[in-house]
């Protein structure tokens, strides 16, 4: 558990993997910006996201290093990430 000043001294570099959800089916993103990313999804023409409006945040993970973030953002898109979601969420 990181402390209040450690929070704000990585708040500006910090990643959010993201797990958006709508009646049918599950979106998962990293973003610096969530409340942007979802409001691009649930108001701005993104592309194949647009038709399943309207989304809503299911989870969310604050992650400080890029690297990891990325590769749980990957992990998320897998097979076994898929599962995980299904099974914790």
């Amino acid at each position: 558990m990181c402390s209040y000043r450690e929070q704000v001294r990585t708040q500006g570099r910090r990643q959010t993997c993201a797990l958006l959800e709508t009646r049918v089916c599950v979106h998962e993103l990293r973003t610096k910006d969530l409340k942007r990313r979802l409001m691009q999804h649930n108001y701005d023409h993104i592309g194949h996201s647009d038709k399943y409006r309207p989304w809503k945040i299911k989870a969310y993970f604050a992650i400080v290093d890029e690297t990891k973030a990325k590769d749980f953002e990957k992990y998320l898109k897998s097979q076994c990430g898929r599962e995980f979601i299904k099974k914790h969420f």
